[in-house]
């Protein structure tokens, strides 16, 4: 099952947790190429799109939520919610549904 750990409890940066997201999307992406017999060192990376297709295809349970992408190559269902902490009472300032 899927839980999103708020990212303070993990003293984490939502930077750090996107960074973590995006570097594990490429490397699933990779890896999933490679389990369909691709040799990546046979691959012409320069060719337009060619990444971007094998990310299409990636979904996983992340440091920021659920991720996956549409045919666009746009991230799926992202909520951002801006949290304000005074005194250890969380209140959400903020909320908006990204949906490229």
């Amino acid at each position: 099952t899927f839980g999103l750990v708020p990212l303070t409890q993990r003293n984490e940066s939502v930077l750090q947790a996107l960074g973590a997201d995006a570097v594990t999307t490429v490397a699933l992406a990779l890896d999933q190429s490679i389990r369909q017999g691709n040799d990546p060192q046979s691959i012409d990376w320069s060719r337009n799109g060619t990444l971007l297709n094998l990310i299409k295809q990636v979904s996983f349970g992340g440091r920021t939520g659920w991720v996956s992408f549409n045919q666009a190559g746009g991230r799926r269902n992202v909520s951002i919610d801006v949290i304000e902490d005074v005194s250890g009472n969380h209140t959400k300032v903020w909320h908006r549904d990204v949906q490229p």
